[in-house]
């Protein structure tokens, strides 16, 4: 079918007066071959990652080419949609939504493959790439080292993992609530480390020496330590810049983030750093994409041997992302991160089998975990906050089996959403913004909410239903209740009728009429939202929501 598709297209677009390059067109279906399945039907995740990915990893194009490319595949999917009855709004909308990203990342080598970027390389150097000599010779000056290139921009493509085209089942993540895209520079400029690399950065100024084996001299490490108050328990008595941990982490964040070099003997800024000290957002997303390389200073240790958490840390901080995300911004218990480390990559840890080691083991990778959240909040990844409420502290002695748990919740910012679900999707995973679900029915719609936090549900359900007609939205999540019936299904109902206005109302005195459990649910809808009188509803009615709420809930507890 591919062929047959490549084939047709040049002579439907000029017919249809459209624009269409076939090379694009020739790339995007070979992206949807090797994913399988119909040529013809795409998703809205395929379109994002054939932009975000596939092109910026795989294709190869002049500068001049790019402005083709949203065109042509806009033309694209008319093309495979027509006779089929689908409607490709969404696809249209995924690849104006994407455009701006995918140019960017098109100019962004540490996006490329290495294929690609060696393929630009040649392009730069004049290489004729259908001649065979020229190619050749090209590769021997570049593994004799005669051609020059970024061994930055080369590393960073070696260090990224390799990406989930859709080619294997199609990962997924749940829905968030994001930051408009206007507040993101604001909450970048707030971030504590923002500001503190600034400082730093114009402390170095023209330069400062370092030591032979690269770390501050101390009297700069404490001068910097008094000027940014750093290191209060630390500054007396100390004979290294490494021991002054929170001075040592700033150093090791900037220098992996390019905003200071070391030039032989001396700690210097890099080329023109106002260029991105003056983009906060820029900045913070580059301080939040280096912070995996810092496990050896993020766990720095005064014990003798090997950090227990710094060996495995980007590991570490990909799960920590993962569950933070997952949560949508909901707090979640320290003692649930510990216990998602030791499952997870417990068997990695170097644990000794002697009771009393073992116990001083897991006390000290317990506070380099402390050490990493520390880590996130200073970046302004997370916001931590402490249990008062003894209900939630015997909770909490129930979760880690001791009487003296940590009582810190933890959860990811704003800011932090939106990177983590960048990086998501870089990544190849479907990562849903509550935006994208508001074309979807209701029985879609449930299936994209069934495990979200609280908050993500009603943002959700309230975008949602203002999408459509107020009766609109009750009737379909009246009839998704009815064909689908559930403790579950009928608690997002009443989620979902309470932001249908009156007409939820309506539709819930109906479904009252219609009896059984359903009309039992509508009753107590209608008495939480002061629709009906207490003394109207009868006591069979009562029983049975209670009952129905009471498997809910206990449905929910055995999935989590």
């Amino acid at each position: 079918m591919l062929d047959e598709l490549l084939a047709e297209f040049p002579a439907w677009a000029a017919a249809h007066g459209r624009e269409g390059d076939p090379a694009v067109v020739s790339s995007a279906l070979e992206f949807r071959d090797r994913a399988g399945g119909d040529l013809r039907q795409w998703s809205p995740w395929q379109i994002r990652t054939l932009m975000r990915q596939w092109f910026p990893r795989t294709v190869t194009l002049r500068e001049t080419e790019l402005p083709g490319v949203v065109p042509a595949l806009h033309g694209m999917v008319d093309f495979l949609a027509e006779g089929s009855g689908r409607d490709p709004a969404d696809l249209h909308a995924e690849i104006d939504r994407g455009e701006a990203e995918f140019l960017a990342a098109m100019a962004d080598e540490r996006r490329f493959g290495m294929p690609k970027f060696w393929t630009a390389r040649m392009l730069e150097y004049g290489v004729d790439l259908s001649d065979r000599d020229q190619v050749r010779r090209f590769a021997t000056e570049a593994a004799a080292g005669a051609i020059p290139f970024d061994p930055e921009t080369a590393t960073a493509i070696l260090r990224r993992p390799p990406a989930d085209m859709g080619f294997d089942e199609q990962p997924a993540m749940p829905p968030v609530v994001l930051p408009p895209p206007e507040r993101l520079p604001a909450l970048a400029e707030s971030a504590r480390l923002t500001g503190r690399l600034r400082a730093f950065v114009d402390w170095v100024g023209a330069g400062r020496s370092l030591t032979p084996n690269q770390r501050l001299r101390i009297d700069d490490a404490r001068e910097l330590a008094s000027l940014l108050g750093l290191d209060k328990r630390h500054r007396d008595g100390v004979s290294s810049g490494a021991d002054l941990p929170e001075v040592a982490l700033l150093v090791e964040w900037a220098r992996a983030a390019r905003t200071v070099r070391v030039a032989g003997d001396r700690l210097v800024p890099s080329d023109r750093p106002e260029a991105m000290l003056n983009r906060p957002l820029e900045l913070w997303q580059r301080l939040f994409s280096v912070l995996d390389r810092l496990g050896e200073t993020v766990c720095a240790s005064t014990q003798d041997g090997p950090s227990v958490l710094g060996e495995v840390f980007d590991e570490v901080v990909r799960e920590l992302w993962m569950c933070l995300y997952t949560a949508g911004g909901t707090p979640i218990p320290v003692e649930l991160l510990v216990d998602l480390i030791r499952e997870n990559l417990g068997e990695q840890f170097s644990v000794s089998r002697h009771p009393l080691l073992g116990k001083m083991t897991d006390l000290m990778w317990r506070w380099e975990l402390a050490s990493v959240l520390g880590a996130m909040e200073l970046l302004g990844a997370i916001e931590s906050t402490v249990v008062s409420d003894p209900a939630e502290r015997k909770q909490l002695v129930e979760l880690s089996g001791t009487d003296d748990p940590d009582l810190t919740l933890v959860a990811l910012t704003p800011l932090a959403l939106w990177a983590v679900r960048e990086s998501f999707l870089d990544s190849g995973f479907a990562a849903p913004d509550v935006h994208e679900l508001l074309g979807l029915d209701a029985e879609e719609l449930y299936d994209q909410l069934y495990e979200v936090s609280q908050p993500v549900l009603d943002t959700a359900l309230g975008l949602w239903a203002a999408a459509r007609e107020p009766a609109d939205a009750a009737a379909e999540l009246a009839r998704f209740a009815q064909e689908v019936p559930s403790p579950e299904t009928r608690r997002f109902l009443k989620a979902g009728l309470a932001h249908a206005g009156d007409a939820g109302i309506a539709e819930a005195h109906r479904l009252r009429s219609v009896g059984g459990v359903l009309g039992a649910v509508a009753t107590a809808f209608l008495l939480q939202h002061s629709a009906l009188g207490e003394s109207e509803a009868t006591e069979e009615e009562l029983a049975l929501a209670r009952t129905d709420e009471e498997r809910a809930d206990s449905n929910h507890e055995a999935r989590s």
